[in-house]
């Protein structure tokens, strides 16, 4: 229940509406430091009348959440999910404030403030766990963190640029002339984003409308909340890419083709390593009944793995300004994953879920964005060799993976 009710917070930074990336793209883009300023100054001003959004918005998205039948039965007060939307539009407005760092070209403290909370947020879950707070560890831990995190961004910002005022809800005419002259891309970009967040919660969401069985909606969350937790470490090296692209750092083509090569190594590792050692790993530190059969977690790995190869070029895209291109691709991909994921988890359960989302993934990004990646590139007939050649590194990798985790396990070493 506390799991769908976050899953559910996650669409709260949609409400940026787009302008928190190309704000970003535009100041990566200027040498000036009075226009600078004035770009950081609207990203003040929009922040500040989207928390006051978020501070309705959230609890309205929570409350709403506790009505249905899963939620009741929990048991849990209504205070848990008035507390819960109230803190994941802190949550909205301390990641908004980060993600501002991007513009600064200040990536690196934005990934060390972004590091440290998780760091901080798990340390103060184990302590409000210990001191048997129950279900309230979540909202408390990440209140706290939240607040700490936006106060680090924000003294970054000052830092940087001591004239822009944190809270801000002026609203001049060059502000004006800057919404209106950047609607149409960031229009885009929020469609974009819309897509790219349902393709990442859709399956879990679906699954939890059509699953019937309740242990197996949970193994469905747990190895999803796992695999999403290693893809966000894994595709730092893609993302650290596009700041760099959209900056005009010289041509960053040969380095997106080796970062291609190495992101194809460390996923294919990953993906072995979780084929072969996920059951039994969660098994051992969670509990015997909280394993995925191998139908279900080989189909979920596999997904992961083919959203992971394509993340290199799908960042390049990003900071080429290729919103229209990304948006076809994953609007395809949720459609067809909707489609087949509710047919599939209708039949097969959970299993069915995951293996038509799996198709649409094939179908949206296994070769399209590399393809369209290669053609950005000026290389048209010897695309799919290319992508051939990173594919048989992940798969080889695949087997390197497996193969250790195999061989481990088999000399004791299960957790």
């Amino acid at each position: 229940v506390v799991n769908v009710a976050l899953t559910l917070l996650t669409y709260l930074p949609l409400l940026d509406g787009g302008f928190r990336l190309v704000v970003n793209r535009e100041m990566l883009q200027s040498n000036d430091a009075g226009e600078r300023e004035r770009l950081a100054g609207f990203g003040q001003a929009l922040t500040t009348r989207l928390l006051l959004v978020s501070v309705l918005l959230g609890p309205m998205l929570t409350m709403l959440y506790s009505l249905a039948p899963a939620a009741r039965e929990a048991g849990l007060p209504a205070s848990f999910y008035l507390a819960t939307g109230v803190v994941g539009a802190l949550t909205f407005g301390a990641g908004i404030q980060i993600q501002a760092l991007v513009g600064l070209d200040r990536q690196v403290w934005m990934s060390v403030i972004q590091g440290g909370g998780s760091v901080a947020n798990l340390g103060m879950m184990m302590v409000g766990a210990r001191l048997g707070w129950g279900v309230w560890v979540f909202p408390a831990a990440q209140c706290v963190v939240a607040v700490v995190q936006w106060m680090a961004a924000a003294l970054l910002m000052r830092f940087q640029l001591p004239g822009v005022r944190l809270f801000d809800l002026a609203w001049d005419s060059w502000r004006s002339e800057f919404w209106g002259r950047n609607r149409a891309g960031a229009w885009s970009v929020f469609r974009m984003q819309v897509f790219i967040v349902l393709l990442l919660s859709m399956d879990l969401l679906l699954a939890g409308w059509i699953v019937r069985e309740a242990t197996e909606l949970k193994l469905y969350g747990l190895v999803s909340r796992v695999l999403g937790i290693g893809r966000s470490c894994l595709t730092s090296l893609g993302e650290a890419l596009w700041p760099r692209i959209a900056r005009g750092d010289g041509r960053q083509d040969p380095l997106t083709g080796r970062v291609l090569a190495l992101n194809a190594w460390l996923f294919g590792i990953a993906g072995g390593v979780l084929t072969g050692a996920m059951p039994q790993i969660l098994g051992w530190y969670v509990a015997k009944d909280w394993v995925a059969g191998p139908w279900l977690n080989g189909l979920l790995v596999a997904r992961f793995l083919v959203i992971g190869m394509s993340s290199p070029a799908t960042y390049h895209l990003l900071g080429a300004g290729a919103y229209g291109a990304l948006m076809r691709a994953v609007g395809m991909e949720v459609l067809v994953g909707v489609v087949l994921g509710a047919l599939g988890g209708w039949i097969w359960g959970g299993a069915g879920v995951a293996g038509g989302f799996l198709v649409s993934t094939v179908v949206g990004t296994f070769y399209p964005l590399f393809g369209k990646f290669a053609r950005s590139q000026g290389v048209d007939r010897g695309a799919v060799g290319w992508f051939c050649r990173v594919w048989l590194r992940a798969l080889m990798a695949v087997g390197v993976g497996y193969v250790a985790a195999w061989w481990v396990q088999g000399i004791g070493l299960h957790g």
